[in-house]
């Protein structure tokens, strides 16, 4: 057995691991933080000790693409036509323009303006690249690389987590350190001249990740998902079905949205956010750092925890198993809503096209505080019409509820505010 791993090894062949009926296990030593998937379904692979690697074959392959590559530790990955981009740990930014068969460095100029060369995020289109750095904010070169120049006029911080371009608008995720902790999403529409804050609705300002469809805004935060349908004028919650509120990754294309979590947990959206259901069957305790759809497949690359690695499953398999949530409006209600004392919740019904009623009774509630922490549980068997919840105990702020209905009929989740 052992002389088969080493050939395996020498070959740069991974094998999958089969872990449930929808999902299995590509085995990476490494952490992995970006995933990128090219329109002809070849994927790169950014990761924390062996650099970019590339599989032509959906993941059963790999070969590690080092050449001229000195720095193993890769943070974010961006194509751009025939252009490969890499954001890294210490080095600065990388381009490749041969698919990755060789790396130049492209960090004239910016070395000196970004002296610990770490790159949160790097996002390329055309011409322009822009570069995230956690401490000295965003930068810009609309040379394919060859200079760089800082745009971070009307930026309170300088640590940037995430970039998304949506038509001629930037989107940045911006925040702090210590007791500033907490900015949120900045817009640039004049190409990162100027920023203007865009958090209407945000009650979570930790922004880990921005995407969108051309048409939504997706951002994924420590209190949850939110939805911007009018270009970050404003932003709703988006979590019914989602139980771990601790974002850090999301994917989607025209049907699907995806949300990984620090947990380990993967949420599934058919319907643009209204309802979610989590499918990730317990496959990894391991933070869902990255997740990208290509090939009929959803991938998910993980870091820390155990284990590791990419996991994948074929979107078929998965909508084959999973429902979304019933929608309703009018499902339930919590009042008072701001509460200082107590709450009372109430369920008059969960879906009357298929007579699903909750009459009262549930098995659970459970609530959790903006960063996905369970803060109080309140047993089996609670008759909602007759009893309260005391929350008087509790600090100030935004708790979401969570609502665990008899035979699993519902798992409803709606938010209130606690105050004094």
């Amino acid at each position: 057995m052992k002389k088969i791993i080493f050939l395996f090894i020498m070959a740069n062949v991974t094998l999958t691991i089969k872990l449930t009926a929808e999902w299995e296990r590509i085995p990476f030593g490494d952490d992995i933080y970006s995933i990128i998937i090219k329109t002809n379904g070849d994927i790169f692979v950014g990761t924390e000790g062996r650099g970019v690697q590339l599989s032509t074959d959906n993941g059963n392959k790999w070969k590690i693409l080092d050449n001229g590559f000195p720095f193993p530790f890769v943070s974010s990955l961006s194509v751009s036509d025939s252009n490969i981009y890499a954001g890294t740990f210490g080095e600065g930014v990388f381009l490749s323009t041969n698919y990755g068969v060789e790396w130049k460095s492209l960090n004239t100029g910016l070395d000196s303006l970004n002296p610990s060369g770490s790159v949160w995020s790097v996002v390329a289109e055309g011409t322009n690249v822009f570069v995230g750095t956690p401490g000295r904010g965003i930068f810009v070169s609309t040379n394919l690389g060859q200079s760089w120049y800082p745009i971070n006029n009307g930026l309170p911080e300088r640590i940037i987590f995430s970039i998304c371009m949506k038509d001629t608008n930037i989107f940045i995720s911006v925040t702090g350190i210590g007791s500033n902790n907490s900015f949120g999403i900045y817009l640039s529409t004049n190409k990162g001249e100027g920023w203007n804050e865009v958090n209407s609705g945000l009650s979570n300002l930790s922004i880990r990740t921005i995407v969108t469809n051309g048409t939504n805004l997706y951002a994924g935060t420590l209190g949850g998902v939110f939805k911007s349908t009018n270009n970050g004028e404003s932003w709703e919650s988006i979590n019914i079905g989602i139980t771990d509120f601790r974002i850090l990754s999301l994917a989607l294309n025209d049907k699907y949205l995806f949300a990984g979590t620090y947990d380990g947990k993967i949420f599934m959206s058919t319907n643009s956010g209204d309802s979610w259901k989590r499918i990730d069957n317990d496959i990894t305790t391991s933070r869902i750092q990255t997740l990208a759809i290509g090939n009929g497949y959803i991938f998910a690359g993980t870091s820390y925890g155990s284990p590791k690695g990419i996991f994948r499953a074929k979107l078929s398999d998965i909508e084959t198993s999973v429902a979304d949530i019933p929608v309703n409006n009018n499902q339930i209600s919590v009042y008072p809503n701001p509460a200082s004392d107590y709450i009372t919740i109430s369920i008059p019904e969960i879906n009357p096209t298929v007579n699903r009623r909750v009459d009262g009774l549930v098995d659970k509630v459970q609530i959790f505080d903006m960063l996905g922490l369970e803060v109080l549980s309140v047993g089996i068997g609670l008759d909602l019409s007759t009893q309260k919840i005391d929350v008087s105990h509790l600090p100030t702020g935004v708790y979401f509820i969570r609502i665990i209905c008899s035979n699993g009929a519902c798992s409803i989740v709606e938010k209130f505010v606690k105050q004094l």
